[in-house]
């Protein structure tokens, strides 16, 4: 069976290995491209071919298009992709633009971000959101969609309706992150970007109402973004540090010295249809999590596995809330609820689910 994979968006390892490794155990080797939306470091060209060379890929090739060059580069796919494939799967919004050249049997369809996040973002105009899904609408009808949450699927079967849309969650390696060796927890932690829809404003007062109450906490930030030196307003240096890898035993080793591991945002659409990575690799490291309450997937895993705190508001309260909570916890009892939850999001669980998925097409 030939099984083709046109991904385009920045390289996302974690989500992208787990869906190529459930397109493979469906449906054999698969063919890779990479359409890149910007400038191509060779940074990330050596961290793509690193990647790539581990997943169970024949063929792979690497294209690098804005969006205003749509149209040769579909003629550039026309051009690889010659004859009609028996499964197509698009990987991020735009590349369904892009893979609408190719010819297909089946198409699979993965959204792992909404347009509307270009709104909150860049400041766009809403009308852009509205015409990214009229276009959608107009170039493929895919027989299965697949995205990232519960809130999600609600606004893609709104958005494109009478196809069948199937959840698969961000999950998480467990063998990666899952250490054995015990080591002192010590950091209230923050992994992530400094993207806006991420909140870092109200993380940072949030961490500051918490050094204040209690000037003991350290606090740490894994990220290469510079963006996230925002969290370090108000509390000294000697209280939090900043680290960045790209390299997930070493991210892992640095959460699994973690006590609790922060997940704060705002309730817009682009959160409550999100779910974030870290939420999995807080808890598959052994943390346990405080994220924000409102009506998004975090807060279902969050309440249904009891491994965490939900906050309303961000201010001294919530601070007080939170040391108040990890002052009384039972850390045995707590440990065991976080795994639970982790084992919930192991990819190899949702491979396996996504691969019965891929099969019945």
């Amino acid at each position: 069976m030939k099984i083709w994979v046109i991904y385009r968006g920045p390289l996302e390892r974690s989500r992208l290995s787990y869906l190529l490794q459930a397109a493979s155990a469906a449906h054999g080797r698969v063919n890779f491209v990479w359409i890149h939306p910007g400038i191509l470091s060779e940074a990330r060209k050596e961290a793509f071919n690193s990647f790539i060379s581990q997943q169970p890929v024949e063929t792979h090739h690497v294209l690098v298009a804005k969006i205003s060059a749509i149209w040769t580069t579909r003629s550039a796919l026309r051009k690889m992709i010659s004859q009609p494939v028996d499964i197509l799967c698009c990987i991020g919004f735009s590349a369904l633009w892009f893979g609408g050249a190719v010819k297909y049997r089946k198409l699979v369809w993965c959204v792992n971000g909404v347009p509307e996040e270009k709104e909150m973002a860049n400041g766009r105009p809403r009308i852009f959101s509205w015409l990214s899904w009229a276009a959608c609408r107009l170039v493929a009808r895919p027989d299965l969609i697949v995205v990232v949450s519960g809130g999600m699927k609600s606004l893609v079967e709104h958005k494109m309706p009478g196809i069948a849309v199937e959840v698969a969650p961000t999950c998480v390696d467990i063998a990666t992150f899952r250490r054995a060796e015990v080591v002192p927890r010590r950091y209230f932690m923050y992994l992530g970007t400094g993207a806006s829809w991420q909140a870092l404003d109200l993380l940072s007062k949030l961490w500051k109402e918490i050094h204040v109450a209690d000037p003991s906490i350290l606090f740490r930030v894994i990220s290469r973004d510079p963006r996230t030196k925002v969290l370090g307003h108000g509390i000294p240096a000697d209280q939090i540090e900043f680290v960045g890898s790209d390299n997930f035993d070493k991210v892992a080793s640095w959460l699994n010295e973690g006590e609790v591991g922060f997940l704060i945002r705002r309730d817009t659409l682009v959160n409550r249809v999100s779910f974030p990575t870290k939420l999995a690799e807080y808890l598959a490291a052994g943390a346990w999590v405080v994220s924000s309450d409102f009506e998004w997937d975090i807060k279902i895993y969050v309440e249904k596995y009891r491994c965490g705190l939900l906050v309303k508001d961000v201010d001294a309260s919530a601070a007080s809330s939170i040391l108040e909570f990890r002052t009384h916890l039972n850390k045995e009892e707590m440990a065991g609820r976080v795994k639970a939850c982790a084992d919930a999001l192991d990819k190899a669980v949702w491979k396996d689910r996504l691969r019965d998925q891929l099969r019945r097409l």
